[in-house]
């Protein structure tokens, strides 16, 4: 009688288990962040949101179950290495603007959310633009907390679709060369420029180190079978709401 007690609570604590890890090919959506700003153009929104805004749509992620994997999950979990929960999702950022730091790794710290930062390695602690880029010891910081990733995003953000061969090659390995320089880490983690590549951006980016390269596209989430050369990632925009944010990457795990 006790066998059969036991064997029926680990038949159940299996099937819960089952519920919450994803084990098949599930649907793994990239949510791409920029800047972070209390004031901006709002025909700028595309690339841009409020402190008070991304805090709705990370509170939004937790109430509807979300759970935020790293690119190093992810990468496993391709690589048949580890699971990952059913309601996985990734939230990026690119350039690598001080407002990551000073408004958006408090939030993801309070929510106890991972978040990976793709920087552009020319304009590292560059406060002469409009919106200023954090520097290496901010980024140190924040890898040391174990919430956050940082990758490449080359070193000038040059579209590759402008680029010789020669241009290429320097943009992909200049930028991982100073990242690991900088913070002792292996920089495996690549998301192209304005999303666009060239004939040798994969095959260089490979050669190069890169194990994870990102693309940007409007729709569509990421699967174990797509491996993880052209993962898709989400634009999130200013303007949408908590609601819509849970409604967009529901229409695109449907996809």
């Amino acid at each position: 009688m006790f066998k059969k007690v036991l064997l029926i609570l680990g038949l159940c604590l299996a099937l819960a288990f089952s519920n919450v890890f994803a084990v098949s090919d599930t649907d793994v959506p990239i949510l791409l962040y920029h800047n972070i700003a209390e004031n901006y153009n709002a025909e700028d929104n595309l690339l841009h949101i409020t402190p008070e805004r991304f805090k709705e749509h990370m509170q939004a992620l937790n109430n509807a179950g979300y759970t935020s994997i790293s690119y190093k999950d992810y990468q496993n979990y391709v690589k048949g290495l580890g699971e990952i929960p059913e309601k996985s999702i990734i939230v990026a950022f690119d350039d690598g603007y001080l407002s990551n730091y000073t408004y958006a790794f408090p939030i993801l710290k309070e929510f106890g959310m991972k978040a990976a930062i793709f920087i552009v390695t020319g304009s590292v602690d560059n406060d002469k633009t409009v919106y200023p880029h954090f520097g290496y010891a901010q980024a140190k910081e924040m890898l040391d907390s174990g919430l956050i990733e940082i990758g490449s995003h080359t070193h000038s953000h040059r579209s590759f679709k402008d680029l010789s061969y020669e241009e290429t090659v320097t943009e992909l390995r200049k930028s991982k060369y100073l990242i690991e320089q900088n913070l002792g880490i292996n920089c495996n983690l690549l998301a192209y420029p304005y999303g666009f590549d060239n004939d040798w951006t994969t095959n260089e980016a490979i050669k190069a180190g890169y194990e994870v390269v990102n693309i940007v596209g409007d729709t569509g989430t990421n699967r174990r079978s797509d491996g993880l050369y052209t993962l898709k990632r989400l634009t999130v925009s200013g303007h949408l709401t908590p609601d819509e944010l849970i409604a967009m990457i529901e229409e695109n795990r449907a996809k």
